[in-house]
């Protein structure tokens, strides 16, 4: 078999493996032997003017900004604000049950997470209609959680606290949901900037 791209060939034969970057072209991968030829496609990275596209498959994930007594906050915050996010996720369709949904929200550069394994400071916000997610994993730079839903309960709501920390614009990253065991469960949304001021 081989590889094309534009003029150049890349023969597979005793090589069983090649990994190769492809940047902004075209491939095509042929299989001239009787033997089955499989192939595995990874692609990642972003746009260069930050556009996105929002996508509904199954499920929708939605990113919301509140200040402390439950107002919503659009886009401009000040240095030391505490923010309070909202992560919802829904089925759009009518399913018994769909496990292991992976959520995952990336932070603007100017927020930091605050981590409440870290802070003992009891903070009650009764406003707060909050689901417990099966796990969660704070990182520096994003929230892992993940979660399920069925015909019962096909919508929940996360909430995570972070504070504005750095003044600037930055970009916001997309929230994504995936059903970790069926690619066809996913949604993405989020995008656009922030102002910290």
């Amino acid at each position: 078999g081989s590889i094309v791209n534009n003029d150049k060939v890349y023969k597979l034969g005793d090589k069983k493996f090649l990994t190769e970057t492809f940047e902004n072209t075209n491939i095509s991968v042929k299989s001239t032997g009787e033997d089955e030829l499989y192939y595995y496609w990874e692609s990642s990275g972003l746009t260069k003017d930050g556009s996105y596209k929002n996508e509904n498959s199954k499920l929708k994930v939605s990113r919301t900004y509140y200040d402390r007594e439950g107002n919503k906050v659009d886009n401009k915050f000040r240095q030391g604000d505490l923010v309070i996010v909202e992560l919802q996720v829904s089925l759009l369709n009518k399913v018994d049950i769909v496990d292991n949904i992976a959520i995952t929200d990336m932070l603007p550069a100017g927020f930091e997470i605050d981590n409440p394994r870290l802070n003992n400071e009891n903070k009650d916000y009764n406003w707060m209609d909050a689901n417990v997610p099966e796990y969660i994993d704070y990182r520096d730079d994003r929230i892992n959680m993940f979660t399920s839903l069925s015909h019962r309960q096909p919508s929940k709501k996360f909430y995570y606290i972070c504070r504005a920390v750095t003044r600037g614009e930055f970009n916001k990253g997309v929230v994504s949901a995936d059903a970790m065991y069926d690619g066809s469960y996913r949604s993405y949304h989020g995008g656009g900037k922030i102002t910290i001021e």
